[in-house]
């Protein structure tokens, strides 16, 4: 899974380097399964958006089925990766019943090479201090 526009994203001390498929932190590569990959890419796309646990499993399973102890162990794996180095909070907060939501102030990444795209920007300060988070309605059937 690869942005269109080969676009890489920062949040706290990692760089999601979408042209490589890579997880840095700092300038050290971390290890990630590829569904975890996805995963995090799908988060850092949709910051401070809660995101309801079928619109995960369609958008990272598209074509499998797998059950929900899937997107828990993936979860929890980003969490114990990024959790301390992303704002100082839990990266990935979870809303009972609902779903999910990262939690990083997630900022386009331009390398030396690539030129900043003007079009691109990755915050979400449309929801302020104490505002209710927004929930991603799920896919339609």
């Amino acid at each position: 899974m690869t942005d269109k526009n080969g676009s890489s994203y920062e949040f706290g001390a990692f760089i999601l380097d979408t042209k490589q498929n890579l997880l840095l932190h700092g300038l050290e590569p971390v290890k990630l399964p590829a569904k975890a990959y996805e995963l995090l890419h799908f988060f850092v796309r949709n910051p401070n958006q809660v995101i309801d646990k079928e619109t995960l499993m369609l958008e990272v399973w598209k074509d499998s089925f797998v059950e929900d102890a899937n997107l828990a162990v993936h979860i929890s794996n980003l969490r114990k990766i990024l959790n301390g180095d992303v704002n100082g909070k839990s990266a990935i907060e979870t809303f009972p019943k609902v779903g999910y939501r990262f939690n990083g102030d997630v900022r386009p990444h331009h390398s030396a090479e690539t030129e900043p795209d003007p079009g691109v920007s990755r915050k979400a300060d449309d929801a302020g201090e104490g505002s209710a988070p927004r929930v991603w309605p799920r896919y339609a059937a």
